[in-house]
């Protein structure tokens, strides 16, 4: 891809992932185009659909997260990594309402950009996750399917019909489930 593409694409999906968080999903490609600034023409040559934009969206911010736990794996958390990175990406998640639409709207297939940005990333989160077992900070049986999929049911109930901010009740009961079990608690 030319440079002047590639700064394109980076542009169009810094504006989409802004126009998504503000507008959420009823967003259309022409309000996206706009507020880029680019032509519905240079869009669609960059991405052929709306769910091949949301995709690229998610799998952006999941690069990003990558970044994240690079950074954590270099210089761990006191309280545990694999925490920290749940809080970080919680965080996110609250007030990003396109990463929220981007993964609940990507593609299902493996070959989704969002799966394959997940995939690259899992090495290294497993590898957050068993240095947290070993310093006793997380169960044994979290592995990084089990972290991806609490993650996942945290940021449906951001959506949910729920009060507002609800979500955080259900993160701390996920945090403490993630803990080690204590000697005389079940």
């Amino acid at each position: 891809m030319r440079a002047d593409a590639r700064r394109n694409r980076e542009r169009i999906l810094q504006h989409a992932a802004s126009v998504l968080s503000s507008a959420g999903p009823g967003a259309s490609m022409e309000e996206i185009a706009q507020a880029v600034g680019v032509g519905i023409g240079t869009l669609y040559r960059h991405f052929p659909d709306k769910t091949a934009l949301v995709d690229a969206v998610g799998a952006h911010t999941l690069d990003e997260f990558a970044g994240v736990i690079a950074a954590l794996i270099d210089q761990p958390s006191p309280g545990g990594d694999v925490i920290a990175l749940l809080n970080r990406y919680l965080e996110r998640a609250a007030t990003d309402a396109a990463l929220r639409f981007a993964l609940s709207a990507a593609p299902r297939e493996e070959a989704s950009l969002v799966h394959t940005a997940l995939d690259a990333s899992a090495d290294d989160l497993q590898r957050l996750i068993a240095r947290d077992i070993e310093r006793g900070l997380l169960r044994a049986d979290v592995d990084a399917a089990a972290f991806r999929a609490v993650c996942a049911a945290i940021v449906l109930s951001m959506d949910a019909p729920l009060p507002e901010g609800s979500w955080r009740a259900v993160a701390e009961v996920v945090r403490e489930g993630l803990r080690p079990s204590r000697p005389g608690l079940r």
